[in-house]
């Protein structure tokens, strides 16, 4: 595969995902000399990322770090919205049974298997700015909610942590109320 590093591929298979559906999401990884750039600064430890293009030339980075220092799994440019992830042949306008889902790589995976599927980069990714945490009453969903048509089932599919922790939970309530009040 073009573009990818060897360790990248191999957490890409590691997910079960095909060369053809790497391909088709246009996943890339980020020269050393970019990284800065990509994140706006704030890079320190990170020594390779492997690229998770969005639409609009928004972008997403799993982030790997020299040994020694951590930091976030997930990270975007600084300063940039949230966007939903929307798989390549998703089709969002249609009435087919949708999952919403956490995390670039398993909204791949589901596709990959024949599902319609929306993915969001974190259980708050879904709301501008992390608001529906930090003030309930006045969470405001990213702009990306309107492409899609929510009048169809749809299923919430966050990861398992959200049997221990309440902060998924609730992230998983409040997106379950935004997609239900949209139809």
């Amino acid at each position: 595969m073009r573009n990818l590093h060897v360790d990248h591929l191999a957490d890409l298979r590691k997910s079960g995902l095909t060369d053809e559906t790497i391909q088709a999401a246009g996943i890339y990884t980020v020269t050393p000399g970019d990284i800065g750039k990509k994140l706006g600064g704030n890079d320190g430890g990170v020594v390779s990322m492997l690229c998770f293009p969005y639409r609009e030339s928004h972008e997403r980075f799993k982030c790997f770090y020299e040994e020694g220092k951590s930091g976030p799994k997930y990270r975007q440019k600084k300063d940039t919205p949230n966007h939903l992830y929307f798989p390549p042949g998703v089709d969002l306008k249609g009435d087919s049974p949708l999952l919403l889902v956490e995390g670039e790589k398993k909204a791949l995976a589901l596709m990959q298997a024949g599902y319609q599927v929306v993915g969001i980069g974190g259980v708050w990714n879904w709301c501008e700015r992390g608001q529906g945490y930090e003030r309930p009453k006045e969470s405001r969903p990213i702009a990306d909610f309107d492409l899609v048509n929510w009048k169809r089932p749809v299923t919430i599919l966050f990861d398992s942590d959200g049997v221990s922790n309440p902060n998924v939970r609730l992230a998983a309530w409040r997106l379950a109320r935004e997609v239900a009040r949209r139809g």
